[in-house]
């Protein structure tokens, strides 16, 4: 944007010249769901996870991430991307989901279980 102005006495010219660029690229929506409202130690919560390309391009080398709260454990053996199984997840540096094409969605699905309370740090 470029902006010029000049006076003369009371009378002011402003020129102006705007520019506006239609971007294309891709836009994840997310939306993620617990199947309990409350859960106590000793309870098993399930996770699930679904990213939306809303976008006008295909979104590439997408990767999960999701920290647990403190008190949570991931279960093994749970973690999974669209039906199938994912051996090992590293939530903290990340599960490798691949590409999403416009309009195509991913659904994660993974429980952990509640071994402590939740304390604030």
């Amino acid at each position: 944007l470029y902006t010029q102005g000049t006076t003369d006495q009371d009378v002011y010219t402003i020129v102006a010249l705007g520019i506006q660029l239609q971007v294309k690229a891709p836009a994840i929506k997310s939306i993620k769901e617990v199947n309990k409202e409350i859960a106590i130690v000793g309870d098993e919560v399930k996770f699930t996870v679904k990213f939306t390309n809303v976008g006008e391009l295909k979104a590439e080398s997408i990767i999960f991430t999701d920290i647990l709260p403190t008190g949570m454990v991931l279960i093994p053996n749970t973690f999974r991307v669209d039906g199938g199984l994912v051996a090992n997840p590293d939530l903290i540096t990340g599960v490798p989901l691949g590409n999403l094409e416009v309009g195509e969605t991913i659904k994660i699905t993974f429980k952990v279980k509640i071994v402590g309370e939740q304390r604030e740090t």
